[in-house]
């Protein structure tokens, strides 16, 4: 039986795949599949690198030439958390805050943009991106706080931060629209109120104005604005004594005090060094205490000779106190410092207007311009400048620049409608003077000057 069955199973030759596999084979094909899922699993991790890599920011390096020793440090550590991890939204937010605290805008732009790709969630990355841009790039600046705007961690804050930047661009009707939005949530905010009432007299309802502005007229957030704003809103009415009245008001109030910003308050947080000194010495200067805001900066900058802001803060103070050849020294301080200093040109570019010496002024406006293309005032300032060395087209061009950059400039529409009517165009003097008058009611000069260009045509 044994035998049959041995015969039998050898009478029928089996395919070689069907053998049973020997103990040999199975351990060959479990090597192979173990390499291969090593091989695999490499192959996923050079490709992850790779990917990781690609998507990891370069840590940019921070110019710390000139800052307080204790500021370099603080920038030192940030940028080695960032160095650290790389994949922290966290810590670069908190490098970016670092730089932004200590007034590094152009250097902070691209570190928030790092911590906004790491986590687009979190408002407070593209808030400190738009802030930092909109000086320089007023509608990438407007952009990036559209973005922060739209995010459900945006605060208050954040929306009517851009809701006052659209209003100083020009941009009325998108500023109006979010202000309109603000006192909806919050029917007595003071600059939402403020903003809209604003708005209003910018579209000639002044009797509106009125209505919105007196609400807040005594908020120190926005009293000083406010009473400017009546002020017009009176003289457009007819009420001259009220208008009279408001001015003076406004003349009398203390700067208007900022509107609490949390995420600014987490920046302020990172101030050390110089910066907290430099603010109380301006603090003073801003509240009338000039003698006390000089002997204090004079100190800091007996302690920080280094340091361009000291230098400019206390060339501020001397010309203030029209103490100009103090100033100036100061001002060639801070540039020796550092030669980029936009503030620095632009301030000894007056100190040299008022002390006639318009070649060096034009040169500072210049410099300054050059550095920083969208400054408005700069061009209005070299147009006078111009101006005082008979050179009318070139200062009529600088005028015109000016008021491209800053419509609201008064005096350079006035400056440039005296030009015009002079080279024999009063139609477009008119438009001038008209806008003129609309910002300054209360200017007789700009009155009578649109009455004969009037009477030109």
């Amino acid at each position: 039986m044994r035998e049959s069955r041995l015969r039998s199973h050898r009478g029928n030759e089996p395919d070689v795949t069907s053998a049973p596999p020997t103990s040999a084979s199975l351990h060959f094909k479990r090597r192979r599949l173990l390499l291969c899922v090593v091989l695999a699993i490499a192959a996923l991790g050079v490709a992850g690198a790779v990917v990781w890599w690609m998507r990891v920011p370069t840590v940019p390096a921070i110019p710390t030439e000139g800052l307080d020793a204790d500021v370099v440090a603080a920038i030192a550590k940030a940028r080695g958390d960032v160095a650290a991890r790389p994949q922290s939204a966290g810590a670069w937010g908190r490098f970016g805050m670092v730089l932004f605290a200590h007034e590094l805008y152009a250097a902070s732009v691209p570190v928030f943009a790092a911590a906004e790709r790491l986590d687009p969630a979190d408002a407070r990355w593209p808030y400190f991106r738009g802030l930092a841009l909109i000086q320089q790039q007023p509608d990438e600046g407007v952009a990036a706080l559209e973005r922060a705007a739209t995010l459900p961690s945006g605060t208050f804050s954040v929306r009517l931060e851009l809701a006052e930047e659209l209003l100083k661009l020009c941009r009325v009707d998108e500023a109006d629209a979010h202000f309109r939005a603000l006192f909806a949530e919050q029917p007595e905010n003071p600059r939402a109120l403020l903003g809209h009432g604003q708005v209003l007299a910018s579209r000639g309802d002044w009797q509106g104005a009125v209505t919105v502005l007196r609400k807040i007229a005594d908020h120190p957030t926005a009293r000083r604005a406010a009473r400017i704003a009546l002020a017009e809103a009176y003289y457009r009415l007819g009420d001259d004594a009220e208008a009279d009245r408001q001015r003076r008001l406004a003349e009398q109030a203390p700067n208007d005090l900022r509107w609490p910003d949390p995420f600014l308050l987490q920046a302020k947080e990172f101030q050390t060094g110089l910066k907290p000194s430099l603010d109380h010495g301006l603090e003073l200067l801003a509240g009338g205490r000039v003698e006390e805001a000089t002997a204090f900066l004079s100190r800091v900058v007996n302690d920080h000779p280094d340091s361009d802001k000291a230098h400019l803060a206390l060339a501020r103070v001397f010309i203030r106190a029209g103490t100009l050849d103090g100033a100036e020294r100061e001002l060639h301080a801070a540039l020796q410092v550092n030669p980029a200093l936009v503030e620095g040109h632009f301030l000894l570019a007056g100190t040299a207007l008022a002390q006639g010496n318009y070649d060096a002024a034009e040169r500072s406006y210049l410099r300054a311009i050059q550095l920083k293309p969208s400054y408005g005032l700069a061009y209005h300032n070299l147009g006078e400048c111009r101006l005082k060395q008979g050179k009318q087209s070139q200062a009529a061009a600088a005028f015109r620049e000016a008021l491209r950059l800053r419509p609201d400039l008064t005096a350079a529409h006035l400056k440039l409608a005296e030009l015009l009517i002079a080279d024999g165009n009063a139609a477009e003097a008119i438009l001038h003077l008209e806008e003129a008058l609309r910002l300054d009611p209360r200017n007789d000069h700009v009155r009578r000057l649109l009455e004969q260009a009037r009477a030109r045509t």
